[in-house]
């Protein structure tokens, strides 16, 4: 496995919980639009996570 499949795959879970979190009302979008940019995940990623959940 290479380092940017392993990535793209870091990427995807981080996603995944955050979608999770929001959606169960765990979290916020404004904390986990700053918990996904501090671990990398592209800016046009995280808006779009944090954009088509209700708040």
């Amino acid at each position: 496995m290479n380092d940017e499949r392993r990535t793209d795959d870091a990427t995807r879970l981080l996603v995944a919980g955050a979608l999770h979190r929001i959606h169960s009302g765990q979290a916020n979008r404004a904390a986990m639009f700053q918990q996904l940019t501090a671990h990398g995940v592209p800016l046009q990623v995280v808006a779009r996570v944090v954009t088509t959940l209700p708040a």
